[in-house]
């Protein structure tokens, strides 16, 4: 789990159904319900009766099925109730910091553009000056996402 990043968002609140509809939706994609757990170094008991109980899925069982097969949807899910976002981190051998840098602000201005947008439309309509925030707010992610673009392009190699 430490290739990946929590951002904050404004998702909206989860279930345990929820949960365990992805990791169904993840078993049907990877062999079977046995295999995610051969995966994800569980046993196939232990899985099965999260999964159909009224308790729900154990905390320690997303990550472990995360790093098992790879797949992000059962901790994005999590982190949906947080009102946060799971990406993978970017990895690269130079520049990493200074991206790295760029992502977490590029994510951050994401968010707030996003609570702008939620907080404008709470009453139903836009405000010049509320729309005047959302403008600017999203030059400013566009400009972000521009320094990121420059950034990589530079680690090509020819």
């Amino acid at each position: 789990m430490n290739n990946i990043q929590i951002y904050r968002t404004n998702y909206q609140s989860i279930s345990n159904d929820d949960i365990r509809r992805t990791i169904l939706e993840l078993a049907n994609k990877n062999g079977g319900l046995i295999r995610i757990a051969e995966k994800s170094g569980i046993s196939y008991h232990a899985l099965w009766g999260q999964l159909n109980r009224n308790a729900g899925v154990l905390a320690k069982t997303i990550p472990m099925i995360v790093n098992g097969t790879g797949d992000l949807r059962p901790i994005q899910e999590l982190c949906k109730a947080c009102n946060c976002l799971a990406t993978r981190r970017v990895t690269t051998k130079s520049g990493v910091r200074s991206i790295r840098k760029h992502e977490l602000q590029t994510m951050s201005q994401l968010g707030t553009v996003v609570d702008l947008i939620e907080k404008a439309y709470a009453d139903n309509y836009i405000t010049k000056n509320e729309y005047r925030e959302i403008h600017f707010a999203l030059i400013h992610l566009r400009r972000l996402e521009a320094e990121i673009d420059e950034k990589i392009a530079r680690e090509v190699k020819p």
